[in-house]
């Protein structure tokens, strides 16, 4: 911007095609001149310029930029699926470009490569793991791949993993009162999680996951996890308690990815300015909140340090926010690296003097600029 403002101002952003993704509008601190944002192309986009205004202090400005088309056709194919004895699984599969195909077809499915269905009903017999590959070759010969499982059964649930749901760390699953996530099929909202066969709280269900809360036992307790629904019960996984299960939380899930750690009373994501989440880079001297399980609600803040690059800092406070839940508050320095993705880890150092850490995840960080 051409010009700073004493207080926050806004600056309203817009694309010239609809496959261009942008933050609709994005705010400038107190005399900050100068604001990063992303811009998101959706892949099956085509090579050609496309404008990018901004418009503020009742001025617009523009800027044109080239988009480059993918090398190769965009395939759009599901994720695992689940499919029942005797009961129709259907599908569609899409390309960008080019002609579908499908291999290593189960016996009985069938794939249309016009439409992009793929159609199954699975008999008794047919009890396992199946590993579809479907493909797009264009008129270039250049083509893309995927591979779809499918896992059948008869409908009662099966867990295959069992993790932290913040670190996903299948080792350092459950510490007393953290949060744990068990993964497979056939789950469903009202999913009942047992360990040692005791039923837990549940704090999310969906098809594929539940997440819950640990029991309160002694560290270094041997633990067996199941799930129950009114088809049945599953098989049981085990893992140990320890004595911290450390994990930060990520927007997406991905345990080496963006922190859903926040700034400014908590309302932004500290992450590059997109379209997708509120965010903006946290400066130095913001108090960075960082949602964590594995600490109980009562843990003294010297007993943990956050890594944030290669600075170690002590925390401010601990919060508990929800059950299994706390946020860790740090306060960013200024000698804090700058980046949309520097590594943020918490340590924790127990009474008894043994440290455990998180997972490393990232935040974003940008200069002071006036």
């Amino acid at each position: 911007m051409s010009e700073a403002a004493e207080g926050p101002s806004e600056v309203v952003l817009s694309a010239s095609e609809a496959f261009v993704h942008l933050p609709v509008r994005v705010t400038a601190r107190a005399r900050q001149s100068t604001i990063s944002f992303q811009a998101i192309v959706d892949s099956p986009a085509v090579t050609q310029t496309v404008s990018i205004q901004a418009s503020a202090f009742g001025s617009t400005v523009e800027e044109r930029i080239s988009v480059q088309a993918s090398g190769q056709p965009v395939l759009s194919a599901r994720g695992r699926q689940f499919a029942i004895f005797d009961q129709r699984l259907a599908f569609q599969v899409t390309a960008s470009s080019g002609i579908l195909a499908a291999t290593s077809l189960p016996s009985g499915a069938g794939f249309d490569p016009t439409s992009g269905v793929f159609e199954w009903t699975p008999a008794a017999s047919q009890a396992g793991l199946f590993k579809v590959i479907f493909s797009v070759t264009d008129a270039a010969q250049r083509s893309s791949a995927a591979e779809v499982q499918i896992q059948t059964g008869s409908g009662a649930p099966v867990i295959d993993t069992v993790q932290n749901a913040a670190s996903g760390s299948t080792d350092s699953v459950c510490s007393s009162g953290s949060l744990a996530t068990a993964g497979g099929g056939w789950l469903a909202p009202g999913t009942e999680v047992l360990v040692n066969r005791a039923p837990v709280p549940v704090v999310f269900a969906s098809t594929e996951q539940v997440t819950f809360v640990c029991p309160s036992l002694a560290a270094g307790t041997p633990i067996e996890v199941a799930v129950q629904t009114a088809a049945g019960r599953s098989n049981a996984l085990k893992t140990v308690l320890r004595d911290s299960a450390l994990g930060i939380f990520t927007v997406d899930g991905a345990a080496g990815g963006q922190a859903a750690a926040t700034i400014i009373d908590g309302s932004l994501i500290a992450m590059p300015r997109n379209h997708r989440f509120a965010a903006e880079p946290a400066q130095a001297g913001d108090q960075l909140r960082i949602p964590v399980t594995g600490i109980s609600a009562g843990t003294d803040p010297n007993l943990l340090s956050i890594q944030i690059g290669d600075l170690e800092l002590p925390a401010a406070s601990v919060e508990p926010v929800a059950a299994g839940v706390s946020n860790v508050t740090v306060s960013v320095p200024a000698a804090a690296p700058l980046g949309a993705a520097i590594p943020v880890a918490i340590r924790y150092r127990s009474p008894k003097g043994e440290v455990t850490a998180s997972q490393t995840a990232t935040i974003a960080i940008e200069a002071i600029l006036q």
